[in-house]
């Protein structure tokens, strides 16, 4: 058992005379990230997304890409513009979700926009609409 401990002591002093773990190669460690890298990853994540409630029965409004937005039975719902607050080098997406009431909502959205699937709100529904790089998937939420 001392023999174990006197090399475990030798292998100690060596490692710290010649300050070779300082360093993940020191560790034998070669397919690692970088300090550098593992910053410049955290920088390029997407934000989390932020929940925006909205309960105006007439709305008018730009959208953030940091935001989902909830509109609860709206008559009017205007998207205006869009926003990116995330990282320049990201594509952004634009989320939000409304229900109507007794009567369908009128959605305008900007012009210049492609369309994935649309389909047209009607009344008592709930709809998620999800807008990435210029194209809007809106679909019906239905529950089973």
């Amino acid at each position: 058992m001392e023999i174990a401990v006197n090399n475990t002591v030798e292998n100690i002093k060596r490692i710290l005379e010649t300050n070779e773990l300082t360093t993940l190669e020191g560790h034998g460690i070669t397919n690692a990230y970088t300090k550098t890298e593992v910053e410049a990853l955290i920088e390029s994540k997407p934000s989390q997304k932020t929940l925006k409630a909205i309960t105006d029965s007439v709305v008018s409004i730009n959208l953030e890409s940091d935001k989902h937005y909830t509109f609860a039975a709206p008559t009017t719902l205007t998207i205006t513009g869009f926003t990116n607050k995330g990282n320049s080098n990201s594509v952004p997406e634009y989320t939000f979700e409304f229900t109507t009431g007794a009567t369908a909502t009128t959605l305008n959205l900007p012009v210049g926009l492609r369309y994935a699937y649309y389909v047209a709100p009607v009344k008592n529904s709930t709809y998620m609409v999800s807008i990435y790089n210029g194209v809007v998937v809106m679909l019906e939420v239905t529950t089973r």
